[in-house]
């Protein structure tokens, strides 16, 4: 079809936007912060990520539905908040799969078992038991 581009896979798509190098962590600390958090406290959380780069992210992440902003005023400061809606939560679900699948598959092929896998690297782990959700990643581990 000359002058019609061929139409994306949407699951390839989805998963182009998972695999960049932020949406994850991203996700993640808006996760773990009762669904919401601040430019600043995400920021504060990741190390590494550029103001520029985060905010980026954020707006790409937005654009894909996956994030909403809101602003409020308190006093003279305005407060920026970004939480993860209907679909960045299912996104978060979906993200939460990965990663089990992902340690399954490392023990798998490595033989190895889950007290070998070093669950500190991501602080997935960790974070949860903070929000009392540790037993929702038990099948993780």
């Amino acid at each position: 079809m000359a002058g019609h581009e061929t139409p994306v896979c949407p699951t390839l798509n989805l998963m182009r936007v998972i695999g960049k190098k932020w949406t994850i962590p991203i996700m993640e600390e808006i996760y773990f912060s009762d669904g919401k958090a601040s430019f600043n406290a995400i920021q504060d959380s990741l190390s590494g990520i550029t103001p520029r780069m985060l905010s980026k992210s954020l707006d790409e992440l937005r654009s894909y539905y996956l994030l909403s902003r809101s602003e409020s005023n308190f006093g003279n400061v305005l407060h920026i908040q970004y939480e993860l809606t209907d679909k960045g939560k299912r996104v978060a679900d979906l993200i939460r799969d990965i990663k089990a699948l992902g340690r399954c598959f490392y023990m798998y092929e490595t033989n190895a078992s889950c007290k070998d896998i070093k669950c500190s690297a991501c602080g997935l782990l960790e974070r949860a038991k903070e929000k009392r959700e540790g037993a929702f990643f038990t099948e993780i581990l």
